[in-house]
């Protein structure tokens, strides 16, 4: 859970990609700040659930409607926000029912594009689909890019997910609903790991067909910062556009590509490796004495699901209603938040505590001493957690001081 409630300071992140935090104070502002908007001509989608999926109202105060109670609507995107409250940041689609009487803002997480049908089998397949770049895995461009990462396997599912991304709109990552129906057969833990390095897709960075395109790869590389021998043995898909193409209000420019990219299967921890870190994450604290209750408060608090942020005030309070007044005030809390990238460098639970350890020692070499008589709970963050949580991986750690 990202933001825990508890009063104190915070003390910053590590090279690790790895927050630090005691006793950090958290607040609860009462709505959501938009901070980037984009516009769409009226594109169709549906609800991707059956199940609860509420509507808001433009700031993220109200829920006004429920998806589940339109299971036949189909909605009409007209703007995108990205909004942020504190640490969270989320998509939200501004969308309007097909007759104009319901509209609100809802998660992206919760449609998938599309007219909703009456039945999965009766729908018709998208013409975007069949455009003139649909065998972009055979076009010399994406055939140059590809000699460029050596070492690489070529995944065929990432391989489609990427020409679908390079056949739908060109909207990136933060803001286009194509991108996550490219990836959404992929797991939530892959799609947490999902590497995606886009190039030529602006005006400022293109290729202007002046230059070998080689030589366009090998900037686009630099300016995504991209290195491929930092992902040798990684499944890769790679798609890009042989035309300049234009619809519906979206372009791709030539010889624009994207490469999408995950680690090897079974190269990543488990939760089962996490569960088994755990003894020995207890181990760097010693003097001090494991507490059931705050392990599992730790272990709740690790794991929330704030898809509904709003919630996360009532999440604390239940998990930690056996504290007591004063015990709250004087509990202490280590936070870390690791990045995809460094949990995809390591593959055993020893790399995984080693990394949690150096963590500590850089923000406080004396943490090992500093807590002993103290009682401690350890949680962390399992795969497969839902948007707006943690990273998989992260950690809660809560101490108690010896009673007096």
């Amino acid at each position: 859970m990202n933001n825990k409630i508890i009063n104190g300071l915070f003390i910053g992140l590590t090279s690790l990609g790895i927050g630090f935090a005691i006793n950090q104070p958290r607040t609860y502002a009462s709505s959501y700040r938009w901070i980037k908007t984009k516009q769409y001509n009226n594109i169709p989608f549906h609800a991707k659930t059956t199940n609860s999926a509420y509507m808001w109202n433009w700031n993220h105060t109200k829920r006004i409607h429920n998806l589940k109670n339109y299971p036949k609507t189909t909605w009409y995107l007209s703007q995108s926000v990205k909004m942020t409250k504190g640490r969270k940041s989320g998509i939200f689609y501004q969308v309007t029912s097909g007759n104009g009487r319901v509209s609100g803002y809802v998660w992206r997480g919760y449609l998938t594009s599309g007219i909703n049908q009456t039945s999965p089998s009766s729908a018709s397949t998208s013409t975007t689909d069949q455009n003139s770049l649909s065998n972009t895995q055979n076009n010399n461009y994406t055939k140059q890019i590809l000699s460029h990462l050596t070492g690489l396997t070529v995944d065929p599912s990432l391989s489609k997910a990427a020409d679908k991304i390079i056949t739908g709109t060109n909207e990136g990552k933060d803001n286009d609903g194509t991108y996550y129906d490219a990836i959404n057969y992929l797991s939530e833990s892959e799609q947490s790991s999902l590497v995606a390095v886009n190039g030529g897709a602006t005006a400022t960075n293109k290729w202007d067909g002046k230059e070998p395109y080689d030589t366009f790869i090998t900037r686009a590389f630099a300016d995504a910062k991209f290195s491929p021998s930092n992902y040798v043995g990684w499944r890769v898909g790679v798609s890009a556009a042989k035309t300049d193409i234009n619809y519906d209000g979206a372009s791709h420019n030539k010889g624009e590509f994207i490469i999408l990219l995950l680690p090897p299967v079974g190269s990543r921890l488990t939760d089962v490796q996490l569960a088994n870190a755990l003894p020995e994450l207890y181990q760097l604290f010693p003097g001090t004495t494991k507490d059931p209750r705050l392990e599992n408060m730790a272990t709740t608090l690790a794991n929330a699901d704030d898809e509904e942020p709003d919630d996360s005030r009532a999440t604390y309070d239940d998990a930690t209603k056996f504290l007591t007044s004063n015990e709250k005030s004087s509990m202490k809390g280590l936070f870390g938040s690791i990045s995809t990238n460094e949990l995809n460098k390591v593959n055993s639970t020893k790399d995984y505590v080693e990394l949690i350890k150096q963590s500590l020692l850089k923000n406080d070499p004396n943490f090992a001493t500093k807590y002993q008589g103290y009682s401690i709970g350890i949680g962390l963050t399992k795969f497969g957690i839902t948007y707006f949580g943690n990273n998989p991986g992260s950690y809660d750690i809560y101490l108690l001081p010896p009673t007096k």
